[in-house]
């Protein structure tokens, strides 16, 4: 797992519920998040990383502070309602947001989180650990919620 610091941008996003929110102002800062990259047809990592992040929600749910975000890796086909459609088979809540938004500033969030790839379905289950004002971890999305919600609380 490498630390390092990357430069986020303030991008205007849409969460699972429609509602505009800015990725820095209004998800990152004042919280520690885990932040995975998925989409919602995938078939492979994604309902894998839709589990652990809907058992690490439960660990981590009742922590002031704490925030999960997946970030759609397909904007163009994930809408709010696909967003939300996706978290309702994992129990999500609202300390668990899942955005989506305009290509372009989802392509220049992904580059500044070294999370971009050109093709989808070549993304990796790496989950991002950070507060905004530090340097961030990268785990393993397949990790233990045990071990992920472990890291989170190191952060915090």
């Amino acid at each position: 797992m490498a630390a390092q610091t990357p430069k986020l941008p303030d991008v205007e996003l849409v969460d699972q519920d429609g509602r505009s929110v800015r990725f820095y102002s209004d998800l990152i800062r004042g919280h520690t998040v885990a932040i995975d990259f998925i989409f919602t047809n995938c078939q492979t990592i994604c309902p894998l990383l839709g589990a652990t992040f809907g058992k690490l929600n439960r660990l981590v749910a009742k922590d002031l502070g704490f925030l999960l975000i997946s970030i759609s890796i397909d904007p163009e086909n994930d809408s709010p309602s696909r967003l939300r459609e996706y978290t309702a088979k994992f129990g999500a809540s609202p300390s668990w947001r899942l955005v989506t938004g305009d290509k372009g500033r989802i392509t220049e969030l992904l580059r500044a989180l070294g999370a971009y790839t050109p093709d989808k379905n070549a993304h990796s289950g790496e989950v991002l650990i950070g507060n905004g004002q530090g340097p961030w971890i990268r785990g393993n999305g397949l990790e233990s919620p045990a071990a992920l919600a472990e890291l989170m609380r190191k952060v915090h």
